[in-house]
């Protein structure tokens, strides 16, 4: 007797195991700046991704690492690039995306 509840018991627990890898997976959509946005010491950071358009660019992402500057490193690269034209806007795009990638 013991064995057939055994038997049945392992059957369920393939069955609800192979039940959740066929299902298609649901995703969590996740919001970069509000994630941000808990953290003051980021908010320069936070303000570049949206200016540079990089953050619906990274919540389209399924799973992503962000590598974040805080507040006085970005005002270190800020210093460099003092302008606000699209070149710098670019130039700062560029370094913000090296600093975001697929894990």
């Amino acid at each position: 007797m013991q064995l057939s509840q055994l038997s049945a018991a392992a059957t369920v627990a393939l069955s609800l195991s192979l039940l959740f890898i066929l299902l298609p997976s649901t995703t969590h959509a996740h919001n970069i700046t509000r994630i941000l946005a808990q953290h003051p010491d980021l908010s320069t950071f936070n303000h570049y991704l949206t200016v540079t358009q990089l953050a619906p660019e990274i919540n389209r992402r399924e799973t992503i690492t962000v590598c974040a500057i805080d507040n006085a490193g970005m005002g270190d690269l800020l210093s460099k690039h003092p302008s606000t034209s699209s070149s710098t806007t670019s130039t700062l795009r560029s370094s913000i995306r090296s600093l975001t990638a697929p894990p």
